[in-house]
């Protein structure tokens, strides 16, 4: 419901000569899904279609998001099957970076009692998504989570999530790691001591030296 494409968690990587693009996307409370995951695939199209214009190459990609934007990147990456999410034919990723983001809505739901923001009401940022109260769609929170389309040749996850965060829980992240990990996929799954949602931390070292360590890994592979 809030930021935009200026809002760029991983600028970081810029001062280690990778080239850096921000997709922006429809929030809740102008468009239901799936405007938002075909805003996303819609971005990395234009992107591959106009690699020669900007110059980058575009068979060495790395999605990565933070929050919402760790949500649509997870979803991006592992639902290819889904012809109505619009995804990008033979997408070949190097990895993905997810850093407190939202994966698992059933769980989240039956557990939201522990986030401090308003997730059970139509008029929640979940509820804005999915277009109704939460608990009346259990259909459409099976749809919306990457956990979902978990499959075995999933790109390496690179997943971090602040041990106090009041808004998503880390149990969020643990829930992708694990399906990740069950499908015998490739994931560094970490979370970080006494960190909250959006923490500074993610942002300076050691944390953004660790991120990019795995940027660096999976573009040698």
């Amino acid at each position: 419901m809030r930021r935009d494409k200026r809002a760029v968690r991983t600028m970081f990587v810029l001062e280690y000569g990778y080239a850096l693009v921000s997709i922006g996307y429809r929030l809740a409370q102008d468009a239901c899904f799936p405007a938002q995951v075909h805003d996303v695939n819609l971005g990395l199209k234009h992107l591959i279609e106009n690699a020669g214009t900007y110059g980058i190459d575009t068979s060495r990609i790395v999605l990565a998001g933070t929050s919402a934007g760790a949500h649509l990147a997870a979803l991006a990456a592992l639902a290819m099957d889904r012809a109505d999410f619009n995804p990008v034919p033979n997408l070949e990723l190097k990895g993905v970076v997810a850093i407190y983001g939202a994966y698992d809505f059933p769980q989240f739901l039956s557990a939201v009692q522990n986030s401090e923001t308003d997730q059970s009401s139509a008029e929640s940022p979940l509820g804005l998504l999915i277009g109704g109260d939460p608990q009346l769609y259990p259909d459409k929170l099976v749809t919306i989570s990457p956990v979902t389309y978990v499959r075995r040749d999933a790109p390496p996850f690179l997943i971090m999530h602040g041990e106090q965060d009041k808004v998503l829980p880390w149990a969020q992240s643990a829930s992708l790691a694990g399906e990740l990990i069950k499908q015998g996929a490739s994931v560094d799954f970490e979370i970080i001591p006494n960190a909250g949602h959006g923490d500074e931390v993610f942002r300076q070292a050691p944390i953004s030296d660790r991120i990019v360590r795995f940027i660096d890994r999976v573009m040698a592979s």
